[in-house]
C-alpha cells in the first residue's frame, strides 16, 4: 500500500501544478477561430455529393458510349457470294 500512496502523492503534487493551469478565455477564443462541427459537416456532405454526382455522370457516360456505338453499328451478313462494296465486281453487278 505504501507504493499506492506514493503514486497518489506524486500523482497530486504534478495535478497540482499551477503554472500549467488552463486559461479558459485563450481556449474559448481559440475554439471561436475554429469552424463550427455543423460547418465541418456540411462540407464533408458537400464533398460526397459532388464525388457522387462526378462517378454517377462516368458511368451514365460509359453507358451511353456503349448504347450509343451498339446501336449504330448494324451488323450486317457477309456472305461469300456476295462482293463487298468497294470491289469493281460490285459496281458491275447491280443490287
Amino acid at each position: 500500500m505504501a507504493d499506492v500512496d506514493k503514486w497518489l502523492t506524486d500523482a497530486a503534487r504534478v495535478t497540482r501544478d499551477d503554472h500549467h493551469r488552463a486559461d479558459a478565455g485563450r481556449i474559448l477564443r481559440r475554439l471561436a477561430t475554429e469552424p463550427s462541427p455543423a460547418l465541418a459537416l456540411a462540407r464533408h456532405d458537400a464533398r460526397l455529393t459532388m464525388l457522387c454526382a462526378a462517378a454517377a455522370a462516368m458511368i451514365a457516360f460509359a453507358g451511353i458510349e456503349t448504347i450509343a456505338t451498339s446501336a449504330w453499328e448494324k451488323p450486317s451478313a457477309t456472305w461469300l457470294s456476295m462482293p463487298p462494296a468497294a470491289s469493281p465486281f460490285g459496281l458491275l453487278v447491280g443490287e
